[in-house]
């Protein structure tokens, strides 16, 4: 199965079927032969050219197969759903079209397909092999260095998306999109799920991707998908084609630890000699991947920030891989032979020799020291993956009952606890639970306790504070946000929380400066200085939000600055704030929460309210009209 090329009576073909500068072509000039593969709007079929013979990959709407499909076609007309289906079908032949593949493991795009005067779908390189699904699905089993090399190429692929200009992220890396030719070179296939990386946004308007294997960002809530959302899906392929085990069954655990789990329970019922001779699996083998877990822990990491940044540098850590394993003696060594005397050149082997056995030997000590700590930051992040999973099938109703919502909740603290415990200076365990917790907006009182349990019973803040500094002032900002704009009464806490991120030595020059500005705001006294830290603050935060997607705190900011404004416009006066310098502010703060409503549309609208009445009694008083 696959769809590339032109081929006619066995032999490939230019694929050049053009008559046209236009390259639109009716739909009755191609003989469908059969379906290669479907999806829930289209179908992709091979479909031989009546005038030349030559074979296409045709992706059409489903209706535009067959009489029974144009009648459901025609049930389905009031709702614009075949509206939509085609103009996501459109783009897709649009970015075919503008990537120009045929020779890079992109399928060469045709042209478009038309029923009489209506769009039906597009044409592209029929592609002869078969996909990575149907491989692993069949057993195959595949070495360090084939995933490697897979890797690398897919990395080629979609560095080519990445680098148009706007980049566009593929975000639906999986075995099924991935179709392997005999020479053993790849195909990347369905560009369905293709977006136009925009500069400014927050996160994706539409959720995309399949579970597993779609980075946590495109699960909405977070930040927007970018190049590092592909370097995800990338690893995950890889991890499952070195452990024949979907991502949601290994938890993205680190190779080694699931190969010699594996070969503890072949020995179990096997014996020792059986367990050994598995591959992969076994602990003999399982060391050869201590190369292939760090990559794969860096680019399947939860955090977008602690990913390789581009596919080009994955690719790179990966041929570096490739050309390790590739490189492997094969060959015995030479021995050395004692009991007899040596002349000076014997000597000097013997002594070189020896060198190169004690640099091994230090060697090696490095790789198992990089290795185990390869393996606990793998083991750290799969316990907040795993703590984050609890914690959506609450979101998803799976805890209906009090009993199942306290259990559910008391397995997600258990699992940040575990993860606490093995990296205690690191800020991202915490973090994930401030996220959970404040997810909707609002940090309950019971919220706010159980919180603040959680992260003094562990520890926190004194070892962090000594130890990383600056994961101690990244986890003071987020509380402080986490105060102010989820918690009725925070204030006092979070002018606390910024206050302490402020003198910590670990923060940035802007972040200090944001956080200075926030305890300026937060403070009982008005000074001149007032105005200036809320225009500080405002930029920060809506430039935040466009980075990270938090527009929850974005909003909070605009909305007590304008009712500030709004409420206590003498205060200001009396601080020496001038009039129009309050006016600007006030003008300010109303395009911003302009910005922020446009830009997150589903936003609760009790938020959106708030923030509109507050503006408006803003500008009202400044003057505006």
């Amino acid at each position: 199965m696959m769809w590339s090329g032109c081929i006619e009576g066995g032999k490939k073909m230019p694929a050049n079927i053009e008559k046209n500068d236009k390259r639109k072509y009716p739909i009755n000039r191609f003989e469908i032969l059969g379906e290669l593969g479907r999806g829930g709007t289209s179908i992709v079929c091979l479909v031989k050219s009546k005038e030349s013979g030559c074979q296409y990959a045709m992706k059409t709407l489903k209706p535009d197969l067959s009489e029974a499909a144009n009648a459901d076609a025609r049930a389905d007309a009031g709702t614009g759903f075949g509206v939509v289906a085609a103009e996501l079908l459109r783009a897709e032949a649009e970015t075919l079209e503008e990537l120009g593949g045929g020779h890079t493991g992109i399928p060469a795009y045709y042209g478009e397909v038309y029923r009489g005067d209506s769009f039906a779908g597009f044409l592209m390189e029929y592609v002869e092999g078969e996909s990575l699904q149907k491989l692993l699905g069949d057993g195959r089993a595949f070495s360090v260095r084939e995933a490697a090399e897979m890797g690398v190429r897919l990395c080629g692929i979609l560095a080519r998306l990445h680098e148009m200009d706007p980049p566009r992220i593929y975000r639906d890396l999986k075995p099924g999109n991935v179709l392997v030719k005999e020479d053993g070179s790849c195909v990347l296939v369905d560009y369905g799920a293709v977006r136009a990386y925009r500069k400014g946004a927050s996160q994706d308007t539409h959720p995309l991707g399949t579970e597993g294997y779609a980075a946590p960002e495109q699960y909405g809530g977070w930040e927007q998908s970018d190049p590092r959302t592909d370097v995800y899906g990338v690893g995950a392929v890889l991890h499952h084609m070195l452990t024949g085990r979907t991502p949601l069954e290994t938890g993205l655990r680190p190779l080694a630890e699931l190969m010699a789990g594996e070969d503890a329970e072949v020995s179990g019922g096997a014996g020792r000699a059986q367990g050994e001779a598995r591959t992969p699996g076994g602990t003999p083998q399982a060391r050869q991947y201590s190369g292939m877990d760090k990559i794969l822990l860096r680019a399947c990491s939860i955090a977008p920030s602690m990913r390789y940044p581009s596919c080009r540098e994955l690719g790179n850590a990966l041929g570096k891989l490739y050309r390790e394993e590739t490189e492997l003696p094969a060959g015995r060594g030479s021995r050395l032979m004692f009991g007899k005397s040596m002349d000076g050149e014997t000597a000097w082997r013997r002594f070189v020799m020896l060198a190169c056995a004690s640099l091994a030997f230090l060697i090696s000590a490095g790789v198992f020291s990089a290795t185990a700590f390869g393996a606990e930051m793998s083991r750290y992040h799969a316990l907040i993956r795993e703590s984050e999973r609890i914690g959506s099938r609450e979101t998803q109703g799976f805890g209906e009952t009090e009993a199942q919502w306290t259990g559910s909740r008391d397995g997600r603290l258990e699992a940040l606890r575990q993860a606490v415990r093995i990296r205690p200076g690191d800020s991202e365990a915490y973090l994930s639970l401030l996220r959970g917790l404040s997810s909707d907006g609002i940090l309950t009182q019971e919220e706010k306790e159980l919180m603040e349990d959680f992260l003094y019973e562990n520890g926190y803040p004194g070892k962090m504070r000594e130890w990383r500094p600056e994961e101690f002032a990244r986890l003071e900002m987020e509380l402080g946000k986490v105060y102010f704009g989820c918690y009725e009464g925070g204030t006092e806490a979070a002018r606390r929380a910024f206050g302490n991120a402020a003198e910590t030595a670990g923060i940035g020059i802007a972040e200090r400066k944001a956080a200075r500005a926030m305890r300026e705001v937060l403070g009982e006294t008005w000074t001149a200085d007032r105005i200036g830290a809320w225009k500080i603050l405002v930029h920060a935060a809506v430039s935040d939000a466009a980075r990270t997607g938090d527009r929850g705190f974005a909003a909070a900011v605009c909305c007590r600055a304008a009712a500030e404004i709004a409420l206590f416009p003498d205060r200001f006066e009396e601080a020496g704030t001038d009039p129009a310098e309050l006016r600007d502010m006030a003008e300010e703060v109303r395009e911003f929460a302009r910005a922020l409503k446009d830009g997150w549309p589903e936003t609760p609208e009790e938020i959106d309210r708030k923030l509109e009445t507050a503006v408006e009694a803003a500008w009202r008083v400044c003057g505006g009209e």
